[in-house]
């Protein structure tokens, strides 16, 4: 993992149940942070980190090209390394808000 945001990330969803799959999947169009699975859904999430809200919070900072640029990387990926899992797919948001010693996380299912 590339940010600690990241592993923060990761490991709280496993401790939630999910299964890393991929992490920092990258193609020419951009990068999904991790992929995971939840049960038979393949959850593509994009991890966000802010220290101070002064300017908002961490999950307030995806906007519409972004979620796209997300959805067509999602798509490379099922084409690429589609490894028989079922279709059904969500894009979550993880955001963590603060530094490694005093933060806050919100976890967003189906956040787009």
């Amino acid at each position: 993992m590339r940010h600690w945001a990241e592993k923060v990330a990761c490991e709280t969803l496993q401790l939630k149940g999910l299964q890393l799959i991929d992490h920092n999947f990258s193609t020419a169009l951009g990068e999904i942070d991790l992929i995971m699975r939840d049960g038979s859904t393949l959850v593509f999430i994009e991890v966000r980190q802010r220290r101070s809200a002064a300017y908002g919070l961490a999950e307030e900072t995806i906007g519409q090209k972004k979620q796209e640029k997300i959805r067509r990387v999602a798509n490379q990926f099922l084409q690429r390394d589609s490894k028989g899992y079922d279709q059904q797919c969500r894009f979550d948001v993880f955001a963590v808000n603060g530094d490694q010693t005093e933060k806050t996380i919100r976890w967003i299912k189906s956040a787009f």
